[in-house]
């Protein structure tokens, strides 16, 4: 575990280092990264380095951190079958970032003006960092998303919701939760008009005993009451609902970025103690 750690940190330290970022930036942006924290020695984040291969060293970084680290041994072990084995989490994980991204790309590509080789670049490099800052937890930005459309920001929250894989740092309810909720949903439904039917759900063409199911069922339920909870306590001190529901989410899935007030421009500073 440690061992994949080091050689994740030391090869983003290489990287940005190459791409022109100081040592001692790189090493503590590269800490940041691998352990999806997001802490940057500069106040507006990686806003602060306007340099498109940097800017795509962590976000190629921050979605290999948002893999499980069990199948990131694999892979430097050389058990590339270990790897591709469990790959169901992963494909909902990565097909995940690919359809919000191109989703957002092409919200923004439409909402900025220039239509530009250059600008449809800045818009894919905005959608796919804040993606996968988003859902990884990781909360680094490059881009104020507050000036976006609003549909962005119901995406932007949406990830924030979901999380990344398990067993990576990244907080969220996880894919591979929100995969089993969502098979179960349709099984459900298919039981609706087979009654006597037997429709399991599968994982990685294994059965998911029913007791895990129940198990995800109520982490989910539990994980909305504490979000409904937190919003109503944070409304109550005067707080906006969508402020309140954007720092609810950030705060209960460590997520670090959040919208309004608190968004990539703002800070907490302003919240009501």
């Amino acid at each position: 575990m440690w061992t994949t750690y080091v050689l994740l940190t030391a090869a983003e330290v290489l990287a940005l280092w190459l791409c022109g970022m100081d040592v001692f930036d790189a090493v503590c942006h590269s800490f940041s990264t691998i352990a999806t924290g997001g802490f940057s020695t500069h106040n507006n984040s990686l806003e602060f380095y306007d340099s498109a291969a940097i800017h795509y060293i962590v976000t190629f970084f921050m979605f290999i951190s948002g893999i499980n680290f069990v199948l990131l041994i694999y892979l430097l072990r050389g058990k590339a079958r270990y790897f591709f084995k469990d790959e169901e989490e992963l494909r909902w994980y990565t097909v995940a970032v690919i359809s919000f991204t191109l989703m957002l790309t092409i919200g923004l590509y439409i909402a900025r003006p220039g239509w530009t080789a250059m600008h449809m670049e800045r818009s894919f490099r905005d959608s796919i960092f804040t993606v996968i800052s988003a859902m990884t937890s990781t909360g680094y930005t490059i881009s104020d998303y507050m000036y976006w459309p609003v549909v962005a920001w119901v995406v932007i929250f949406f990830l924030m919701l979901t999380g990344a894989c398990a067993g990576s740092t990244a907080g969220g309810i996880k894919w591979v939760r929100l995969s089993i909720i969502l098979k179960n949903g349709v099984a459900e439904f298919q039981r609706r008009i087979h009654p006597n039917a037997i429709i399991p759900v599968k994982l990685n063409e294994k059965n998911v005993p029913q007791q895990t199911i129940n198990n995800i069922m109520a982490f989910l339920i539990f994980y909305i009451f504490i979000i409904v909870v937190t919003v109503i306590i944070f409304c109550a001190t005067g707080v906006n609902f969508d402020e309140s529901i954007g720092a609810a989410v950030s705060a209960i899935g460590n997520v670090g970025i959040s919208i309004g007030q608190f968004g990539p421009a703002g800070t907490y500073a302003e919240f009501p103690m």
